[in-house]
């Protein structure tokens, strides 16, 4: 029950933060559109740390590796001038690296009705 609870708080908090950063698309060059997820992943990070039995810090390291590229993003246009490749590139590196991460998170605590699944 309390697994629902926090669940559907979560699910509340991500919509109303959805509605929120679309009021402002001008701040951080777009970025604030991922304060959603942003939370979303803080949620489940901080879920996996208290509950995993396999790598409970993983998405926790996914949330760092989130915040790098959320702060590259904004930048890219600032940059550009000083790296002629700018940052957009990280941005996307780092992002599918987290969604390694969170891949990782999930499978690695996977449980069938005959217990975990080994890998």
């Amino acid at each position: 029950m309390m697994r629902t609870v926090h669940l559907a708080g979560l699910v509340i908090l991500f919509l109303i933060a959805a509605c929120l950063a679309r009021q402002f698309p001008h701040l951080l060059n777009g970025s604030l559109i991922y304060l959603p997820a942003f939370i979303l992943l803080l949620g489940l990070g901080l879920y996996h740390y208290h509950h995993a039995r396999t790598e409970p810090t993983l998405l926790l390291w996914a949330i760092a590796i989130f915040s790098a590229s959320l702060f590259l993003r904004p930048i890219d246009l600032a940059v550009c001038n000083y790296l002629p490749v700018g940052t957009h590139y990280f941005w996307h590196l780092l992002n599918g690296l987290l969604v390694y991460l969170a891949f990782r998170g999930l499978l690695m605590n996977l449980t069938t009705s005959e217990g975990r699944i080994d890998y």
